[in-house]
């Protein structure tokens, strides 16, 4: 597997019915955090994506199709 180039996973953020901000991707079903701000949700949504897709590539598992940058 070659990987080149910049990959865009878009997350999820919104703010629940408790007041914490959930996190998904998409493209990564297994992504699934939260965080009590939002500036939070976005550095672990950051920090899982990376972890999610070096877990993948650790364990042989293919990567999802990534979403153009126009996206």
């Amino acid at each position: 597997m070659s990987l080149i180039g910049n990959y865009t996973y878009p997350a999820r953020i919104w703010e629940d019915e408790n007041g914490k901000f959930q996190i998904r991707f998409d493209a990564l079903p297994e992504v699934a955090e939260m965080a009590d701000s939002l500036e939070k949700a976005k550095t672990l949504a950051k920090n899982c994506l990376g972890d999610a897709v070096a877990n993948r590539i650790q364990k042989g598992l293919s990567l999802p199709e990534p979403s153009s940058s126009s996206e």
